[in-house]
């Protein structure tokens, strides 16, 4: 696969080995612990890591990264060294950046490979099955999936959470899978939409819960354009990770 894929960009993307790499291909979602010195090609240094003594932190397939990168990255291994030529249409293309790489630049990375950890899950594809939902005043619906045991989410106290939002049909807008780590909000400060508020309070800690919420207790009659239409009814499933 790591054969075929480097075969793939052949005359493009230019890949050496400075330290040998025995690694297989990487998973999207990894996330990689790098340091790296960026260059021009008339050896021009515009960023290393070393200099900052803070190494890079990205997680793969997030679009965190150019895709010279991404596809350099594969087979590289921890302790690993590696120079990548890297052509503008696998960089940063036609555009300047921080003033420093000028359009249609090729870069040359070399990257040391300090550190891979798993990645975060992927979000849920569609809502749980959800036949005993619970009807509060405001209308709000709500089904427990997990009774947390732990601390209760109340006003203010600060929640964190995973969260997955779908649109009645399926549809994901959100999730907090698809970034580094969990969403973290002041309960009962305004942060979050009215239902979310509503459905969260009360939880414990380790708790899931999902929610139904009508257009009155979300976005209301304008909705979020460009993903959210006018009047809709959200979903989210949350679980409740931590209360402070």
């Amino acid at each position: 696969m790591i054969a075929a894929l480097f075969a793939a960009w052949a005359g493009e993307l230019r890949i050496e080995d400075l330290v040998k790499c025995e690694g297989d291909e990487i998973p999207a979602g990894t996330q990689v612990t790098v340091h790296y010195t960026g260059r021009l090609e008339d050896g021009t240094q515009f960023d290393s890591s070393y200099d900052r003594r803070q190494p890079l932190k990205a997680t793969l397939g997030k679009g965190a990264l150019i895709e010279g990168w991404e596809i350099g990255l594969q087979g590289m291994s921890v302790g690993c060294r590696r120079r990548l030529v890297v052509p503008p249409e696998l960089g940063y293309g036609n555009r300047t950046v921080g003033g420093k790489i000028p359009a249609n630049s090729t870069l040359i990375f070399e990257i040391e490979l300090l550190g891979l950890e798993a990645g975060r899950p992927n979000p849920p594809a569609a809502p749980r099955e959800a036949d005993a939902l619970v009807t509060t005043d405001s209308g709000l619906r709500y089904q427990d999936f997990t009774v947390g045991e732990g601390p209760i989410a109340m006003t203010g106290r600060t929640a964190t959470v995973e969260y997955t939002l779908w649109l009645p049909d399926g549809t994901i807008v959100d999730s907090s899978y698809k970034r580094d780590k969990p969403f973290s909000y002041g309960v009962g400060r305004g942060m979050v939409i009215a239902g979310w508020e509503e459905g969260v309070l009360g939880m414990r800690v380790g708790g899931v819960r999902q929610l139904r919420v009508p257009w009155e207790l979300g976005y209301g009659r304008r909705g979020h354009p460009p993903r959210i239409p006018p009047k809709s009814e959200l979903i989210f499933e949350i679980e409740l990770v931590d209360v402070r």
